[in-house]
């Protein structure tokens, strides 16, 4: 039984210490006519979508080269006339919470939708 018990204890310990994404899905759709980007960052490293209207565009965000910090990702959104910016999420000691971050760009409207690991 301690065996058993022992084994649970490491396995738990073993696998709660090896997730370290190094990376996160962005899964982008455009439902908007007058969008030029779309930029989202770590602060380190950053990735531009540009998916025309009715389209989506799927790129990974890349955390090996982020401090072991606390910080938050920067939205820029580009569009013909306007220019908006903001900060979003979470991300952890250089790791983020989540696998994909869903965005849905509308005319008048961004919508944001995190898919966190269990």
């Amino acid at each position: 039984m301690k065996k058993t018990l022992a084994f649970f204890v490491f396995l738990s310990i073993f696998s709660g210490c090896a997730h370290n994404p190094s990376s996160v899905k962005i899964i982008f759709t455009n439902q908007s006519d007058n969008l030029t980007h779309l930029t989202i960052s770590n602060g380190t490293d950053s990735v531009q979508l540009t998916a025309k209207e009715n389209n989506s565009e799927t790129k990974d965000l890349r955390f090996e080269r982020v401090p072991k910090t606390d910080g938050h990702y920067h939205i820029h959104i580009k569009t013909i006339g306007k220019d908006t910016s903001f900060n979003w999420g979470y991300y952890t000691n250089g790791y983020p919470f989540e696998k994909s971050i869903n965005i849905v760009y509308k005319k008048d409207t961004t919508i944001l939708k995190s898919d966190s690991y269990e």
